[in-house]
Formats: C-alpha cells, structure tokens, sequence
C-alpha cells in the first residue's frame, strides 16, 4: 500500500541516489532492489529508538538509563492491569463508583495493624 510516508521515502531516495550520482557518476548499491530498500528503511523507522543497554557506568541509578530496575512481580502486575480493565475505581460489592485509595487503605493497615484515623486524602495532602 502507497501511504504518504512511502510516498515522501521515495522522493527521498530519489534525492540521495541523485546526489551520489552527481557526486560519483555510479548508483548507490540499494538502487538494485528500490522494494527491499524502502522496506528496511521503514522497519528501522519503526523500531523503538530506546534499546536495553547494560549499565557499566558505576552509577547504580544512572538518570540518562531511564528508571530503576524493577521487580518482576511489580512489572507483571503491570502488564496485567495494562492488559484488561482493573478495578481501580470501581467498587465491585457495591456495584458501583468507587475509591481509588481504598486498596492502598486496607494494605496500610494490615501491614500497621491500625484503624486508618484519616482518610487518605487528607494523608496525601499532609505530605505535599
């Protein structure tokens, strides 16, 4: 299919054989298959230009690699609730809206063996 960006690629390849042309008086080797050469371009051009590095810098958390390795449980945890809608404000016994703080309520205080004395919003506002 010729979409725009096909269209706008081959002008390109057009100016830079042109120019290896005027420079050479030969044809770039990629002239040989136009189709596979505008395929790996496009290709390239849809890859993530973020790749996994190793980090060899001595800095445990270096700021230019991006963030903290995490752990595999918290990064599943994630894929999951990227996968499929998750009750993250939906009550489920009421059938209804509900709060998004209410897991991390009921967490606080199993870990604390405490009543929570305030909402969590009032919590959250405390420490910003």
């Amino acid at each position: 299919m010729v979409t725009p960006r096909v269209v706008e690629l081959l002008r390109q390849m057009l100016d830079e054989a042109r120019e290896v042309i005027r420079g050479s008086q030969t044809l770039p080797a990629w002239c040989e298959n136009w189709a596979q050469e505008v395929d790996a371009r496009l290709t390239k051009e849809a890859q993530s230009a973020l790749r996994p590095v190793i980090n060899l810098t001595g800095t445990v958390l270096h700021t230019n690699l991006g963030r903290a390795l995490q752990a595999e449980a918290a990064v599943e945890a994630v894929a999951q609730a990227m996968r499929s809608p998750v009750t993250l404000e939906y009550d489920l016994d009421d059938a209804g809206r509900g709060h998004r703080d209410r897991a991390l309520a009921q967490l606080l205080c199993r870990i604390t063996g405490r009543k929570m004395p305030v909402s969590l919003i009032t919590m959250r506002r405390r420490c910003y």
